[in-house]
Protein backbone atom coordinates (compact mmCIF):
# COMPACT_ATOMS: atom_id res chain seq x y z
CA UNK A 1 0.00 0.00 0.00
CA UNK A 2 1.48 3.52 -1.33
CA UNK A 3 2.37 5.93 1.66
CA UNK A 4 -0.81 8.73 0.55
CA UNK A 5 -2.49 5.61 0.39
CA UNK A 6 -2.13 4.60 3.68
CA UNK A 7 -2.64 7.80 5.33
CA UNK A 8 -6.34 8.47 3.67
CA UNK A 9 -6.78 4.50 4.92
CA UNK A 10 -6.10 5.43 8.44
CA UNK A 11 -8.43 8.50 8.45
CA UNK A 12 -11.09 6.59 7.22
CA UNK A 13 -10.60 3.73 9.31
CA UNK A 14 -10.71 6.18 12.33
CA UNK A 15 -13.82 7.35 11.33
CA UNK A 16 -15.72 4.00 11.66
CA UNK A 17 -14.60 3.91 15.47
CA UNK A 18 -17.57 6.04 16.93
CA UNK A 19 -15.89 5.65 20.43
CA UNK A 20 -12.71 7.47 18.80
CA UNK A 21 -10.65 4.47 20.21
CA UNK A 22 -8.67 2.54 17.54
CA UNK A 23 -6.03 0.33 18.69
CA UNK A 24 -3.75 -0.86 15.26
CA UNK A 25 -0.64 -3.41 15.19
CA UNK A 26 2.58 -3.19 14.12
CA UNK A 27 3.37 -6.95 14.52
CA UNK A 28 3.34 -7.24 18.81
CA UNK A 29 3.70 -3.35 19.03
CA UNK A 30 0.39 -1.82 19.58
CA UNK A 31 -0.32 1.80 18.75
CA UNK A 32 -3.60 3.47 20.12
CA UNK A 33 -5.06 6.19 17.96
CA UNK A 34 -7.77 8.93 19.59
CA UNK A 35 -9.74 11.58 18.52
CA UNK A 36 -12.20 12.94 20.98
CA UNK A 37 -11.75 16.10 22.49
CA UNK A 38 -12.80 14.63 26.08
CA UNK A 39 -9.81 11.92 25.12
CA UNK A 40 -6.90 14.41 23.82
CA UNK A 41 -7.80 16.54 26.65
CA UNK A 42 -6.38 13.83 29.11
CA UNK A 43 -3.23 13.61 27.28
CA UNK A 44 -2.67 16.94 26.53
CA UNK A 45 -3.50 18.31 29.91
CA UNK A 46 -1.02 15.94 31.68
CA UNK A 47 2.06 17.44 33.35
CA UNK A 48 3.72 14.02 32.79
CA UNK A 49 2.42 12.76 29.48
CA UNK A 50 5.19 14.80 27.45
CA UNK A 51 7.26 12.03 26.28
CA UNK A 52 7.00 12.60 22.24
CA UNK A 53 6.51 9.47 20.14
CA UNK A 54 9.53 7.61 18.30
CA UNK A 55 8.87 9.58 15.03
CA UNK A 56 10.61 12.30 16.39
CA UNK A 57 13.74 10.53 17.03
CA UNK A 58 14.27 10.78 13.26
CA UNK A 59 14.70 14.33 13.56
CA UNK A 60 17.37 14.16 16.80
CA UNK A 61 19.83 13.63 14.45
CA UNK A 62 19.37 17.01 13.00
CA UNK A 63 18.20 18.65 16.21
CA UNK A 64 19.66 17.12 18.87
CA UNK A 65 17.60 17.72 22.35
CA UNK A 66 16.07 20.42 20.94
CA UNK A 67 12.26 21.87 22.12
CA UNK A 68 11.03 19.45 19.82
CA UNK A 69 12.69 16.33 20.35
CA UNK A 70 13.48 16.54 23.97
CA UNK A 71 11.71 14.41 27.16
CA UNK A 72 11.23 14.89 30.69
CA UNK A 73 13.50 17.38 32.96
CA UNK A 74 15.76 18.48 29.49
CA UNK A 75 12.23 18.94 28.06
CA UNK A 76 11.74 21.00 31.04
CA UNK A 77 14.63 22.99 31.69
CA UNK A 78 14.66 23.73 27.66
CA UNK A 79 11.41 25.04 27.65
CA UNK A 80 12.03 27.01 30.99
CA UNK A 81 14.77 28.97 29.16
CA UNK A 82 13.26 29.54 25.90
CA UNK A 83 9.74 30.84 27.55
CA UNK A 84 10.97 34.20 27.98
CA UNK A 85 12.55 34.82 24.90
CA UNK A 86 9.00 34.46 22.93
CA UNK A 87 8.03 37.87 24.71
CA UNK A 88 5.59 40.42 23.28
CA UNK A 89 8.60 43.43 23.25
CA UNK A 90 10.46 40.81 20.65
CA UNK A 91 7.53 40.13 18.97
CA UNK A 92 6.78 43.85 18.42
CA UNK A 93 10.25 44.52 16.80
CA UNK A 94 9.89 41.59 14.06
CA UNK A 95 6.82 42.93 12.10
CA UNK A 96 8.99 45.48 10.36
CA UNK A 97 11.00 42.44 8.74
CA UNK A 98 8.22 40.59 8.42
CA UNK A 99 6.78 43.54 6.42
CA UNK A 100 9.54 44.16 4.54
CA UNK A 101 9.61 40.23 3.60
CA UNK A 102 6.11 39.80 2.38
CA UNK A 103 6.51 43.00 0.04
CA UNK A 104 9.56 40.54 -1.95
CA UNK A 105 7.37 37.87 -1.93
CA UNK A 106 4.54 40.35 -3.59
CA UNK A 107 6.66 41.29 -5.78
CA UNK A 108 7.85 37.42 -6.53
CA UNK A 109 4.31 36.95 -7.29
CA UNK A 110 3.86 39.65 -9.41
CA UNK A 111 6.83 38.33 -11.63
CA UNK A 112 5.41 35.00 -12.14
CA UNK A 113 2.02 36.91 -13.17
CA UNK A 114 3.45 38.95 -15.71
CA UNK A 115 5.13 36.18 -17.16
CA UNK A 116 1.78 34.10 -18.23
CA UNK A 117 -1.75 36.21 -16.53
CA UNK A 118 -3.21 32.92 -17.74
CA UNK A 119 -1.24 30.73 -15.85
CA UNK A 120 -2.23 29.06 -12.20
CA UNK A 121 1.10 29.81 -9.57
CA UNK A 122 2.17 27.15 -7.69
CA UNK A 123 1.89 29.05 -4.30
CA UNK A 124 3.96 26.39 -1.92
CA UNK A 125 7.57 26.55 -2.58
CA UNK A 126 7.32 30.28 -2.99
CA UNK A 127 5.33 30.88 0.35
CA UNK A 128 8.20 28.31 1.91
CA UNK A 129 11.30 30.03 0.89
CA UNK A 130 9.04 33.54 2.56
CA UNK A 131 8.40 32.09 5.94
CA UNK A 132 12.79 30.95 5.67
CA UNK A 133 13.67 34.74 5.18
CA UNK A 134 11.56 35.82 8.03
CA UNK A 135 12.25 33.02 10.44
CA UNK A 136 15.88 33.53 9.40
CA UNK A 137 16.55 37.41 10.54
CA UNK A 138 14.23 37.63 12.94
CA UNK A 139 16.09 34.34 14.97
CA UNK A 140 19.90 34.72 14.15
CA UNK A 141 20.00 38.47 12.14
CA UNK A 142 20.98 37.15 8.77
CA UNK A 143 18.96 37.46 6.06
CA UNK A 144 18.48 34.76 3.22
CA UNK A 145 18.80 37.31 0.46
CA UNK A 146 22.37 39.10 2.09
CA UNK A 147 24.30 42.12 0.80
CA UNK A 148 27.19 43.08 2.56
CA UNK A 149 27.31 46.27 1.22
CA UNK A 150 23.96 47.23 1.48
CA UNK A 151 24.34 45.69 5.14
CA UNK A 152 26.92 48.12 6.18
CA UNK A 153 25.15 51.36 4.69
CA UNK A 154 21.99 50.49 5.94
CA UNK A 155 23.66 49.84 9.98
CA UNK A 156 25.16 52.79 10.08
CA UNK A 157 24.34 54.90 12.79
CA UNK A 158 21.43 52.15 13.99
CA UNK A 159 21.26 50.24 17.04
CA UNK A 160 21.30 46.40 16.18
CA UNK A 161 18.07 45.03 17.51
CA UNK A 162 18.29 41.68 19.58
CA UNK A 163 16.77 38.79 17.55
CA UNK A 164 16.03 35.43 19.13
CA UNK A 165 19.42 34.25 19.32
CA UNK A 166 20.70 36.95 21.16
CA UNK A 167 17.84 36.95 23.82
CA UNK A 168 18.07 33.17 24.08
CA UNK A 169 22.18 33.76 25.06
CA UNK A 170 21.34 36.58 27.37
CA UNK A 171 18.38 34.26 29.30
CA UNK A 172 20.93 31.11 29.56
CA UNK A 173 24.10 32.87 30.77
CA UNK A 174 21.61 34.34 33.82
CA UNK A 175 20.62 30.92 34.26
CA UNK A 176 22.40 28.95 37.06
CA UNK A 177 22.11 26.14 34.84
CA UNK A 178 22.99 27.59 31.26
CA UNK A 179 22.89 26.13 28.12
CA UNK A 180 26.40 24.97 26.27
CA UNK A 181 27.09 26.17 22.68
CA UNK A 182 25.65 23.12 21.31
CA UNK A 183 22.36 23.05 23.28
CA UNK A 184 21.91 26.43 21.76
CA UNK A 185 22.61 25.72 18.14
CA UNK A 186 19.63 22.80 18.33
CA UNK A 187 17.60 25.34 19.92
CA UNK A 188 17.70 27.45 17.36
CA UNK A 189 18.10 24.40 14.76
CA UNK A 190 14.54 23.74 16.37
CA UNK A 191 13.08 26.72 15.86
CA UNK A 192 14.00 27.26 12.18
CA UNK A 193 12.76 23.89 11.61
CA UNK A 194 9.49 24.61 13.20
CA UNK A 195 9.16 28.01 12.37
CA UNK A 196 9.25 28.55 8.27
CA UNK A 197 7.72 25.17 7.02
CA UNK A 198 4.64 25.16 8.75
CA UNK A 199 3.74 28.51 8.56
CA UNK A 200 4.40 28.74 4.95
CA UNK A 201 2.30 25.82 4.51
CA UNK A 202 -0.41 27.59 6.30
CA UNK A 203 -0.54 30.58 3.88
CA UNK A 204 -0.97 28.00 0.71
CA UNK A 205 -3.74 26.61 2.37
CA UNK A 206 -5.58 30.11 3.43
CA UNK A 207 -4.81 31.12 -0.11
CA UNK A 208 -6.24 27.82 -1.41
CA UNK A 209 -9.14 28.10 0.87
CA UNK A 210 -9.85 31.65 -0.43
CA UNK A 211 -9.36 30.25 -3.97
CA UNK A 212 -12.28 28.13 -3.54
CA UNK A 213 -14.62 30.49 -1.13
CA UNK A 214 -15.21 33.60 -3.12
CA UNK A 215 -17.79 35.02 -1.04
CA UNK A 216 -15.42 34.62 2.28
CA UNK A 217 -12.83 36.12 -0.02
CA UNK A 218 -15.40 39.06 -0.64
CA UNK A 219 -15.70 39.71 3.30
CA UNK A 220 -11.83 39.83 3.34
CA UNK A 221 -10.97 42.35 1.11
CA UNK A 222 -14.18 44.44 2.44
CA UNK A 223 -12.44 44.10 5.81
CA UNK A 224 -9.69 45.42 4.40
CA UNK A 225 -11.09 48.34 2.50
CA UNK A 226 -12.80 49.54 5.61
CA UNK A 227 -10.16 48.84 8.40
CA UNK A 228 -7.20 50.03 6.56
CA UNK A 229 -8.80 51.89 3.24
CA UNK A 230 -7.44 51.98 -0.30
CA UNK A 231 -4.49 53.48 -1.04
CA UNK A 232 -0.66 53.76 -0.06
CA UNK A 233 -0.98 54.32 3.58
CA UNK A 234 0.80 52.43 6.15
CA UNK A 235 -1.64 49.84 8.37
CA UNK A 236 -0.50 50.01 12.13
CA UNK A 237 -0.74 47.33 14.35
CA UNK A 238 -3.57 48.83 16.21
CA UNK A 239 -5.35 48.16 12.71
CA UNK A 240 -4.45 44.65 11.74
CA UNK A 241 -5.71 43.62 15.47
CA UNK A 242 -8.73 44.50 14.06
CA UNK A 243 -9.15 42.37 11.29
CA UNK A 244 -11.23 39.86 12.82
CA UNK A 245 -12.66 38.00 10.03
CA UNK A 246 -8.98 37.92 8.48
CA UNK A 247 -8.70 35.66 12.50
CA UNK A 248 -11.37 33.67 11.68
CA UNK A 249 -9.84 32.47 8.20
CA UNK A 250 -7.44 31.16 9.15
CA UNK A 251 -8.35 29.69 12.33
CA UNK A 252 -10.96 28.01 9.85
CA UNK A 253 -8.17 27.27 7.67
CA UNK A 254 -5.92 25.49 10.76
CA UNK A 255 -9.05 23.63 11.22
CA UNK A 256 -9.66 21.66 8.26
CA UNK A 257 -5.74 21.71 7.57
CA UNK A 258 -4.21 21.87 10.77
CA UNK A 259 -0.31 22.09 10.38
CA UNK A 260 0.07 18.80 12.33
CA UNK A 261 -2.58 16.48 12.08
CA UNK A 262 -1.24 14.16 14.65
CA UNK A 263 0.47 14.58 17.39
CA UNK A 264 2.25 11.30 19.17
CA UNK A 265 3.00 10.42 22.99
CA UNK A 266 4.31 7.58 24.25
CA UNK A 267 2.84 6.72 28.03
CA UNK A 268 5.07 7.24 31.24
CA UNK A 269 2.68 5.49 32.97
CA UNK A 270 -0.83 3.34 32.75
CA UNK A 271 -3.59 5.92 31.78
CA UNK A 272 -7.19 5.79 31.55
CA UNK A 273 -9.26 7.11 28.77
CA UNK A 274 -13.39 5.95 28.82
CA UNK A 275 -12.70 3.34 31.22
CA UNK A 276 -9.81 1.51 29.06
CA UNK A 277 -6.98 1.46 30.91
CA UNK A 278 -3.38 1.54 28.15
CA UNK A 279 -0.17 0.25 29.71
CA UNK A 280 2.90 2.41 30.18
CA UNK A 281 5.00 2.41 26.92
CA UNK A 282 2.30 2.09 24.65
CA UNK A 283 2.14 5.14 21.44
CA UNK A 284 -0.61 6.96 22.24
CA UNK A 285 -1.70 8.90 18.48
CA UNK A 286 -3.79 12.02 18.69
CA UNK A 287 -6.02 12.33 15.36
CA UNK A 288 -5.88 15.92 15.40
CA UNK A 289 -7.27 16.26 11.51
CA UNK A 290 -10.13 13.94 12.64
CA UNK A 291 -10.53 15.80 15.77
CA UNK A 292 -10.96 19.09 13.45
CA UNK A 293 -13.15 17.79 11.12
CA UNK A 294 -15.35 15.22 13.22
CA UNK A 295 -19.24 15.86 12.25
CA UNK A 296 -20.84 15.41 16.16
CA UNK A 297 -18.55 18.13 16.27
CA UNK A 298 -18.31 20.74 13.48
CA UNK A 299 -21.21 20.93 11.27
CA UNK A 300 -20.78 20.44 7.83
CA UNK A 301 -17.60 19.82 8.50
CA UNK A 302 -15.72 19.96 5.29
CA UNK A 303 -17.59 23.19 4.74
CA UNK A 304 -15.46 26.30 4.71
CA UNK A 305 -16.52 28.68 7.09
CA UNK A 306 -15.19 31.05 9.25
CA UNK A 307 -17.84 31.92 11.21
CA UNK A 308 -17.74 28.99 12.99
CA UNK A 309 -15.23 31.32 15.43
CA UNK A 310 -17.80 33.73 16.34
CA UNK A 311 -17.81 34.23 20.01
CA UNK A 312 -21.70 33.29 19.84
CA UNK A 313 -20.78 30.15 17.68
CA UNK A 314 -17.92 28.77 19.97
CA UNK A 315 -19.71 28.69 22.93
CA UNK A 316 -20.18 25.63 24.56
CA UNK A 317 -17.74 23.88 21.97
CA UNK A 318 -15.32 21.37 24.18
CA UNK A 319 -11.77 23.56 24.97
CA UNK A 320 -9.85 20.78 23.29
CA UNK A 321 -12.06 20.90 20.24
CA UNK A 322 -9.99 23.09 17.91
CA UNK A 323 -6.23 22.27 18.99
CA UNK A 324 -4.06 23.40 15.69
CA UNK A 325 -1.13 24.23 17.67
CA UNK A 326 -1.74 21.49 20.24
CA UNK A 327 -2.36 22.21 24.17
CA UNK A 328 -1.15 22.42 27.48
CA UNK A 329 2.59 22.16 28.77
CA UNK A 330 3.84 21.12 25.19
CA UNK A 331 1.92 23.41 23.15
CA UNK A 332 3.64 25.51 20.69
CA UNK A 333 5.99 27.67 21.77
CA UNK A 334 6.04 29.94 18.57
CA UNK A 335 2.36 29.77 17.96
CA UNK A 336 2.03 33.80 18.67
CA UNK A 337 5.39 34.46 16.04
CA UNK A 338 3.29 32.07 13.81
CA UNK A 339 0.09 34.20 14.11
CA UNK A 340 1.97 37.45 13.66
CA UNK A 341 3.75 36.06 10.53
CA UNK A 342 0.26 35.05 9.11
CA UNK A 343 -1.81 38.14 9.77
CA UNK A 344 1.11 40.47 8.27
CA UNK A 345 1.61 38.43 5.11
CA UNK A 346 -1.96 37.52 4.28
CA UNK A 347 -2.97 41.06 5.00
CA UNK A 348 -0.62 42.58 2.53
CA UNK A 349 -1.25 39.68 0.20
CA UNK A 350 -4.67 39.85 -0.49
CA UNK A 351 -4.80 43.78 -0.33
CA UNK A 352 -2.84 43.31 -3.65
CA UNK A 353 -4.53 40.02 -5.21
CA UNK A 354 -7.85 38.48 -6.11
CA UNK A 355 -7.02 34.71 -5.64
CA UNK A 356 -8.96 31.69 -7.37
CA UNK A 357 -7.85 27.93 -6.80
CA UNK A 358 -7.25 25.50 -9.64
CA UNK A 359 -8.33 22.87 -7.84
CA UNK A 360 -11.05 22.13 -5.38
CA UNK A 361 -10.55 20.75 -1.90
CA UNK A 362 -12.19 17.37 -3.49
CA UNK A 363 -9.76 17.20 -5.91
CA UNK A 364 -6.95 17.06 -3.25
CA UNK A 365 -5.52 14.17 -1.87
CA UNK A 366 -3.50 14.65 1.58
CA UNK A 367 0.10 13.86 2.85
CA UNK A 368 1.64 13.44 6.19
CA UNK A 369 5.52 13.94 6.85
CA UNK A 370 4.77 15.50 10.46
CA UNK A 371 3.18 18.32 8.33
CA UNK A 372 -0.02 18.01 6.28
CA UNK A 373 0.97 19.04 2.84
CA UNK A 374 -1.19 17.47 -0.75
CA UNK A 375 1.08 14.65 -2.40
CA UNK A 376 2.58 16.31 -4.33
CA UNK A 377 2.79 19.53 -2.75
CA UNK A 378 1.45 21.41 -5.26
CA UNK A 379 -1.78 23.88 -5.20
CA UNK A 380 -2.17 26.51 -7.82
CA UNK A 381 -2.87 29.93 -7.46
CA UNK A 382 -4.42 32.23 -10.12
CA UNK A 383 -3.85 35.92 -8.81
CA UNK A 384 -5.71 38.78 -10.15
CA UNK A 385 -4.43 41.98 -9.50
CA UNK A 386 -6.62 44.05 -6.46
CA UNK A 387 -7.40 47.85 -6.79
CA UNK A 388 -5.85 48.12 -3.04
CA UNK A 389 -2.60 48.79 -2.88
CA UNK A 390 -1.07 49.34 0.72
CA UNK A 391 1.83 49.00 3.02
CA UNK A 392 2.22 47.69 6.11
CA UNK A 393 4.15 48.74 9.81
CA UNK A 394 4.60 48.24 12.81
Amino acid sequence: MLKKDLFQWVIDLSFQFKNGILVTWLGTEPTVSIRKPHQIEVILKSQTLTRKSNIYEFFAYWLGNGLLTSSGDVWHRNRRLMTPAFHFSMLDQFSEIITEKVELFNNCIKMEVDKNPEAPINIFPMAIKFTLDTTCKPVMGVDMAYNPQKADNDNIGKRKPKVFLDRLMDLSEADENPLSLEEIREQVDTFMFGGHDTTGITISWVLFSLGNAPEVQRKVHEELDNVIGIGNQPATKEQLSQLKYLDRVIKETLRIYPSAPMVGRILDHNTVIDGHIIPKGVVVNLQILHLHRDPEIWDAPDKFNPDRFLPESSNGRHPYAYVPFSAGPRNCIGQKFAGLVLKIALTAIMIKWEVKSALKPSEIKLNSQIVLTPVNRNLGIYFKPSNQIITINS
